[in-house]
């Protein structure tokens, strides 16, 4: 009886390895896999304009992970140097609905053919803007 039970003993040890071997190695694969969530981006361009003599264009929203990234370009077209508070800034969508007013800000002066930039950034999303409106604060 003791070799009968030896034999099935050796039977049972060995096919609890192959077992453990078997299911070791395809645990010890598996991919993790991270859910990433994919941002889009877009770059919205908005069209060139002038006022009270500041040329201001390449107007562009750039939005990234949920932050919209305004930035415009300002040249003092003027003969003279011109002093300012801030640029406001408006945006619309095509059906006239004002997204958000914000405020952009290149210094208290801007030297006569100076070029200056406006960067401001946004927790709203401003894919959907159409249309810009400033006014310069002196």
């Amino acid at each position: 009886m003791k070799k009968g039970w030896s034999k099935y003993s050796k039977l049972l040890l060995c096919f609890m390895a192959v077992l453990l071997i078997v299911t070791g190695c395809g645990c010890d694969k598996k991919e993790k896999k991270e859910d990433k969530k994919k941002t889009e981006s877009k770059v919205t361009l908005l069209d060139d304009q002038t006022v009270e003599g500041l040329a201001i264009t390449g107007f562009s929203i750039t939005y990234d992970k949920g932050m919209s990234k305004i930035v415009a370009n300002v040249k003092n077209t003027n003969a003279t140097e011109q002093s300012l508070k801030t640029i406001e800034i408006n945006l619309y969508d095509k059906k006239g609905k004002m997204l958000i007013q914000t405020y952009g800000y290149i210094g208290d002066t801007i030297a006569a053919g100076d070029n200056k930039q406006i960067i401001t950034d946004v927790t709203e999303d401003l894919r959907s803007a159409t249309k810009v409106e400033y006014k310069i604060a002196r």
